[in-house]
């Protein structure tokens, strides 16, 4: 086997919550980030956020992306330990279809805050949450045919998140003309 998990065993159940734990913490700094984006250009934000219908509070979207990113530590941890049922399969590319759609999803995740809020380019942010949307339905397929269906369920809140803000990222693009 080729995959970039060759063997999932107790050890490396251990290396797996690492990984995730630093992951979550890593996202709760770029929500740290978010919140520190926002307060410095908050006038631009608001004045176009409340053209914007169903547009949320901003506490309610720090609740969300809490939830969201509980979900997605949740249904990659459990794809993760639940792995070897894959490798019996000989379907070891789908671990390692997995691990390389979620890399390029959180490169995306990461960078979107500060494209969109820091930089303001709210196109180029358009084009990283459509990557996004489109890197998160291949992993809900992929999750879906190896019948891995509880982590389909617990991470199926992420795309549907981002097709949210997509719809907010658009009418930003589209009121800012």
């Amino acid at each position: 086997m080729s995959s970039t998990f060759n063997v999932i065993s107790d050890k490396s159940d251990v290396v797996i919550r690492m990984m995730l734990t630093l992951y979550i913490f890593s996202e709760v700094y770029v929500g740290i980030l978010l919140i520190d984006y926002y307060k410095a250009h908050k006038e631009w934000f608001t004045q176009i956020s409340k053209q914007i219908r169903l547009f949320p509070p901003i506490w309610m979207i720090q609740l969300i992306w809490a939830f969201v990113y509980f979900m997605l530590g949740s249904s990659l941890y459990l794809f993760y330990k639940n792995a070897n049922d894959i490798f019996d399969n000989n379907n070891d590319h789908t671990v390692d279809s997995v691990t390389f759609l979620f890399i390029v999803n959180i490169m995306l995740n990461k960078l979107y805050p500060f494209v969109f809020l820091k930089m303001r380019f709210v196109r180029a942010a358009l084009m990283m949450i459509t990557l996004n949307i489109l890197t998160s339905i291949g992993i809900a397929i992929l999750f879906a045919l190896n019948g891995k269906w509880t982590e389909f369920g617990t991470f199926l809140p992420y795309p549907l998140w981002a097709s949210f803000l997509f719809y907010i990222n658009l009418m930003f693009v589209i009121i800012k003309k």
